[in-house]
């Protein structure tokens, strides 16, 4: 019986050795394991030799900050799809609110634009960086994984760029917000640049993409073209779109990290030396036409639709224009229009920073989702520096604030959704550098 006995407790002391294992609990458990690299703790409690996520803007030492993680596209080089624009908005912001003396701590995560990263970034900045608040994802598809762990979680979301409709419908106890608009307010606009008389007409875009799919499927239900030739395509096969396409008038492309190689496979592609192609807000990127040299015959074929920059007449103009010269000078003179969504995600920097001080010195994903339903209606708050603390004091005394965006109104509804989101038409122009540029051709407000 003795020996049975200390088997068994043998045998217990196993299991929970096993089960409570852990390498480390935080990076500094790691220390000395590389053998001369620096090593991290991940959610897994394993020492790795990358980290998803870093401090891209600290607090000053001793402060309690505001801890908000932006999800983002980090691993590509600058010299293809990325969010670097993106997360230096966040950056901006942050760096503002600190000299305010409002404490905060932004943890750049990287995604690798995949929902299965993203979720584990998401664990990494919220169970060992403390985030209560994300800005991010960018993408609908890592948005719509991360919704039902948001809402686990009590971590409150808001997207600037994740625009598939399909976000509007998801079960997030209020969560989950975008400065971003829905994809069907996009379509609406990109329904109207295709003649009812062109003909043929290919659609293509990228298989099982919630907002490819969702988009394309809203451009051809809004045009009433029932008789566009619908090409989808797994990433990154653009060969097997080119392949199916019918010479074209026009062709509708809904691609976002494929959107290069997809240009360059059209690039001559038999049959398509008169089409014009039309893309959309993803497309937006200086790294959308490769490396020189240019081929201005085929680039300036290329017309598209993106979230508009409010013009200086519009009450966000001038809450736009004191941002980007803001951005501007940080940032070595990059020029914040050159990317989509870099307005949007300033802006949801500071709509949270706003929304967590009035709830109080313990902020929770929850409270500060609770705070964001109250910045649509009231007196007007321009976002950045100079009205962050109006901002707060309303809310504090029970006031409910006009939210004034840098990439237009925050008018949002009960699921998070704004309602309004002005969009421009934009080309690719040959610019005086000989660089291509894009050029806005028109702004409508659908």
């Amino acid at each position: 019986m003795r020996a049975l006995a200390l088997v068994a407790a043998l045998s217990l002391a196993s299991c929970s050795a096993v089960l409570h294992f852990h390498e480390c609990d935080t990076s500094a458990d790691c220390a000395g394991r590389g053998g001369g690299t620096t090593l991290y703790c991940n959610v897994a409690h394993q020492c790795i030799d990358s980290a998803p996520c870093y401090v891209s803007t600290d607090a000053p030492a001793g402060s309690s900050p505001l801890v908000v993680a932006g999800l983002y596209l980090l691993s590509q080089s600058t010299d293809g799809p990325n969010d670097h624009a993106i997360r230096q908005a966040v950056d901006l912001a942050a760096i503002e609110l600190n000299a305010l003396s409002v404490p905060v701590r932004h943890v750049a995560c990287d995604t690798g634009g995949d929902s299965d990263a993203a979720l584990r970034a998401f664990d990494l900045a919220v169970a060992q960086f403390g985030a209560v608040a994300v800005v991010g994802p960018n993408t609908s598809s890592e948005l719509l994984a991360l919704a039902p762990e948001a809402k686990r979680r009590g971590v409150a979301v808001v997207s600037p760029a994740a625009s598939a409709a399909a976000i509007a419908d998801v079960v997030d106890d209020n969560l989950v917000w975008r400065t971003c608009g829905s994809d069907n307010l996009q379509a609406k606009v990109l329904s109207t640049l295709v003649p009812s008389t062109a003909k043929p007409l290919d659609v293509v875009w990228v298989l099982k993409d919630p907002y490819a799919d969702g988009l394309a499927k809203a451009y051809i239900a809004d045009s009433g073209r029932t008789d566009a030739k619908p090409i989808q395509f797994d990433s990154p096969d653009v060969s097997t779109a080119v392949g199916q396409m019918d010479s074209p008038a026009y062709a509708v492309l809904v691609v976002d990290v494929d959107a290069p190689a997809l240009l360059q496979s059209l690039h001559g592609a038999t049959g398509q030396s008169m089409t014009q192609y039309l893309m959309t807000d993803s497309a937006l990127t200086p790294t959308l036409w490769g490396a020189a040299p240019f081929d201005f015959t085929f680039l300036t074929r290329i017309r598209g639709t993106a979230p508009a920059l409010p013009a200086f007449s519009d009450p966000s103009g001038p809450v736009y224009a004191s941002f980007a010269a803001s951005y501007r000078g940080r940032w070595n003179q990059e020029d914040p229009a050159d990317t989509a969504f870099v307005a949007n995600a300033y802006e949801a920097a500071y709509a949270i920073a706003i929304a967590a001080a009035a709830s109080g010195a313990s902020a929770t994903g929850v409270s500060i989702a609770t705070n964001l339903s109250r910045m649509s209606s009231g007196a007007a708050v321009h976002v950045g520096p100079g009205e962050y603390q109006a901002g707060v004091n309303a809310l504090v005394g029970g006031a409910s604030i006009d939210l004034v965006g840098t990439s237009g109104p925050i008018d949002w509804d009960d699921k998070g959704d704004v309602l309004t989101a002005p969009t421009e038409v934009w080309q690719v122009v040959q610019g005086t550098t000989a660089m291509p540029e894009f050029k806005v051709l028109k702004t409508v407000t659908p």
